[in-house]
């Protein structure tokens, strides 16, 4: 099928998360000057991926959310300075997109209450009649390992996850945008299947649009990397024993990102307890009848995923976690003593270069506040010794 785009259109792909987001975004950003020559459809050069930006903007506390925390920005004042900026992209890139069409990718967007996509709509409105909201869905029993995956990422452990795991909830994903921009302009699909196609939901998303993903630049597509079985425990054993965040921001025992360590650990992909898929399975029965009885949808076959037994010790997945964790510390120690070893060197010669280094140690550690200070003084003139 393809979507009407005989008119201006802003197309909002919800996600869902897990369903191919990430190789989707990287495609269009990949293609984003041959989508709006051929097309007349326009992708934001900044935000391939607008989750952040949206879900800050509306959410109550956005000083409270874990895109805003990593980045430091984890008081009320600063939330709300940057949620100016994102809107003003937002507009921007709607403006952008004129006479055209305006394609924003955000997995984000369908975690949705009913009155955040009605506010995210009256902004939209002001340059948009026509709408084609698009979702690809996962069955939940495929689902919800990575789902569990994705919360070890983001600092728990598997116990607290496990010990109430995640429905995904699809109505109360879909029902709001079917709510605020009718059922015509909801487009469900199912990403098991779409995955079979040679660029897997990538292909299926580009024929809604009527683009010939053939014609088009494939990049290398790092689509999100799964854990396997070890690597999530140790991950969960890791987040038991030193908490990701204290006090919201990342804490001083951890790094940034530091599981990504952990995911060059090779073996068996991660599953889940079958008493666990069974749960989730019942549980979300009645979900998978609403949304074959309200919007004629239902899944192909999820496969297998139960988890096979694990025999590595507790103790020993502990003390493993703890010295990777160690590893990673020293290593982020050492890049930033370099990082601004060599901001010291060029900030006189290449002021440019040596702001280049800053940032860089800022996105390493965005709780250091007085990088922000040594970038101010390299851009004056002046010496940044005393802050580094």
């Amino acid at each position: 099928m393809t979507i009407d785009l005989s008119r201006r259109t802003c197309v909002l792909h919800i996600g869902v998360h897990k369903t191919g987001t990430t190789a989707i975004q990287e495609f269009f950003q990949e293609n984003r000057e041959a989508l709006l020559k051929d097309h007349q459809i326009y992708f934001s050069k900044k935000w391939h991926n607008y989750t952040g930006p949206l879900r800050s903007v509306f959410q109550p506390s956005p000083e409270k959310y874990h895109f805003n925390v990593k980045k430091g920005v984890n008081t009320a004042p600063l939330a709300e300075q940057q949620n100016k900026s994102f809107l003003r992209d937002l507009h921007s890139d709607v403006s952008a997109s004129e006479p055209g069409h305006l394609l924003i990718s955000a997995e984000g967007l369908s975690t949705f209450d009913l009155g955040q996509v009605q506010a995210l709509k009256a902004i939209l409105d002001k340059s948009f009649a026509h709408y084609s909201i698009i979702a690809y869905l996962r069955h939940p029993v495929s689902w919800l390992p990575s789902s569990v995956q994705q919360n070890l990422k983001n600092g728990k452990t598997l116990e607290q996850i496990l010990r109430r795991p995640n429905n995904i909830k699809y109505r109360r994903k879909i029902l709001p945008w079917i709510s605020v921009f009718g059922r015509g302009a909801v487009v469900l699909r199912d990403y098991e299947f779409a995955k079979q196609t040679p660029l897997g939901s990538v292909s299926d998303f580009c024929d809604l649009l009527g683009v010939d993903a053939k014609r088009m630049h494939a990049p290398a597509m790092t689509s999100n990397e799964s854990l396997t079985q070890t690597a999530a425990l140790l991950l969960s054993q890791l987040n038991r024993l030193r908490p990701y965040y204290v006090d919201g921001r990342i804490s001083s025992d951890r790094v940034l990102n530091d599981y990504e360590t952990l995911m060059k650990i090779e073996g068996e992909k991660f599953a889940l307890p079958a008493d666990v898929l069974k749960e989730v399975e019942n549980e979300c029965s009645k979900d998978l009848t609403w949304l074959e009885e309200n919007c004629g949808f239902s899944f192909m076959n999820p496969g297998e995923n139960e988890r096979t037994k694990q025999d590595i010790p507790d103790a020993t997945l502990e003390s493993i976690a703890l010295a990777l964790s160690d590893l990673c510390n020293e290593r982020t120690v050492y890049l930033i003593r370099a990082l601004k070893a060599e901001a010291l060197n060029l900030w006189q010669s290449d002021p440019a270069g040596a702001i280049e280094k800053l940032k860089e140690i800022f996105e390493i550690d965005p709780s250091d506040q007085k990088i922000g200070l040594a970038i101010q003084c390299v851009r004056e003139g002046k010496s940044p010794v005393l802050l580094l």
